[in-house]
């Protein structure tokens, strides 16, 4: 007896989804979101379907096979789409967490799922998202006084905890080479990853110049968007073989704050040889300068030695603008211009010991010391540590850290790990980590000085195993002792992945 198609289990993901549909959508995005959602409901059906055509076959009397000829081996997706490759990646992860009289337990599903040459050499399609579950529901807590497992999970509508992340249609190369329109979903990476409902033009190899341009409404899971634009245009240009230059503007219209915000930036990326690697970029945010960015990588070959060197410069305040541009600023008030510098090395001894270290250093040019201001401090931050590989199977790390934050705050830790590959297919680890935090402050009402010293220790083992291979388990299991519980804190972390 056949099977009935799509299964159970994929109508019910087909009403599910559909409940994703509001009218508030104006219908352009609808029919882009129902397009994606389709394609994601036929794909996952197909994958669905063809574990039970295969056990079907399997079982399957000699007399029908002989009444119905020899029987088509492929499965829907492939009788309907011979040209069409489907191939995806999956993820089940559980996380629970409990001490201290109370626990949480959460279940999360991540699921992508890519067709390639849907249409022949001119049409690619993707879908993706993430499926979540509080299996123990808090309920609304406000604080970690009513919830010491709170996150920002609890806060979203548990009647329908979901993301759709991706959900497109990509036509290419059908009037010209190196051109593509993508349709739906999306995360534009060269526009500072904005995700999108919309469309994304791109027409590539025009002598040593690529376009691209976009325009949609964009995404966000913790707040609205109704009524919110955004649009941009880019131009990158291959100057030679190893540097390149790209210019690009978008404009982000936040309708709820009724703001308009246009950011233009000049990137450019530079290769020299195998030794170097070079980046800088300059940001205008409306009619003001906005960030400046020089970073580089140099590698020496001969002396066994990575060095990483990073500067950031904010060049003007950053105060209310659109969601985009300033996310937290309900939270956290107006960024000052300051200055970030990073560096780090790392040099190998041989092939069996490693040694590394690294400074970040942050100034605000402002000379004000506000002692709450968190978003505005100024800090230093050294560390440094070692990794001795005593053979093929055992790796041995030891990292410690300081941080020197203005206001009399400070933390010193200390991790230590040790990884046992007993096999190619298994990695086992096990270590602890110590942290000592250091919090002084003044009460201006009382005239009085206080200090804190909590310290937290954590105990943590870890398995990898490579099942198959596209199957990978892993787990992760902590113990965290700190001084503000009476209880010891557990967590533990387990997924499955395998891609398709």
């Amino acid at each position: 007896m056949r099977s009935r198609w799509p299964p159970p289990q994929t109508r019910l993901l087909l009403g599910l989804l559909l409940l994703n549909v509001r009218p508030e959508i104006y219908k352009g995005i609808r029919v882009v979101r129902l397009a994606g959602l389709f394609l994601f409901l036929f794909a996952f059906s197909a994958v669905a379907a063809l574990g039970a055509e295969e056990s079907e076959g399997a079982n399957q009397e000699p007399a029908d096979m002989e009444l119905t000829g020899e029987p088509d081996s492929r499965n829907p997706f492939q009788r309907l789409l011979p040209e069409a490759k489907l191939h995806g990646y999956s993820l089940s992860s559980y996380r629970g967490r409990w001490g201290d009289g109370e626990d949480d337990h959460d279940i999360y599903e991540y699921l992508t799922i890519t067709i390639d040459d849907l249409i022949p050499n001119h049409v690619d399609a993707e879908l993706s998202g993430r499926f979540y579950e509080d299996l123990n529901d808090p309920g609304n807590p406000l604080s970690f006084d009513d919830d010491l497992f709170i996150d920002i999970d609890d806060a979203r509508d548990h009647q329908w905890p979901d993301r759709l992340s991706t959900g497109w249609i990509d036509i290419h190369d059908v009037f010209r080479d190196n051109t593509s329109l993508r349709v739906g979903r999306q995360y534009l990476y060269e526009f500072d990853g904005l995700h999108i409902d919309g469309a994304q033009a791109s027409i590539n190899r025009v002598g040593k110049f690529d376009f691209k341009a976009f325009v949609g409404r964009p995404v966000t899971y913790y707040s609205g968007t109704h009524g919110d634009s955004t649009f941009g245009i880019s131009t990158t240009y291959r100057a030679t073989k190893n540097t390149k230059f790209r210019a690009k503007y978008y404009r982000y219209t936040d309708d709820s704050r009724n703001l308009d915000d246009d950011q233009a930036e000049i990137e450019f990326w530079h290769r020299e040889g195998r030794w170097g690697y070079f980046y800088g970029s300059l940001n205008t945010l409306d009619s003001d300068l906005k960030d400046l960015v020089l970073s580089s990588r140099l590698i020496s070959e001969r002396w066994n030695t990575y060095l990483v060197i990073r500067m950031y410069r904010l060049l003007s305040e950053i105060d209310e603008h659109s969601i985009e541009f300033s996310p937290f600023f309900a939270v956290l008030d107006e960024l000052e211009p300051f200055s970030r510098s990073d560096i780090r090395l790392t040099k190998r001894f041989g092939d069996t010991f490693d040694l590394f270290g690294g400074v970040s250093v942050r100034r605000e040019d402002s000379s004000s010391d506000d002692d709450g201001d968190v978003a505005n401090s100024d800090y230093e931050r050294y560390e440094a540590g070692f990794t001795v590989y005593p053979n093929k199977k055992v790796t041995f790390t030891s990292t410690g850290q300081y941080w020197d934050v203005d206001s009399g705050r400070r933390f010193t830790g200390v991790t230590t790990e040790i990884d046992y590959r007993p096999i190619d297919v298994l990695r086992l680890s096990a270590g602890n980590s110590y942290g000592e935090y250091r919090n002084e402050f003044f009460d201006t009402f009382r005239q009085l000085q206080f200090r804190e010293r909590p310290d937290v220790l954590t105990y943590f083992g870890s398995l990898n195993w490579k099942v198959r291979k596209n199957t990978t388990f892993k787990t992760r299991l902590e113990i965290e002792d700190n001084d503000f519980e009476d209880d010891l804190i557990y967590r533990l972390q387990s997924s499955v992945s395998v891609r398709f």
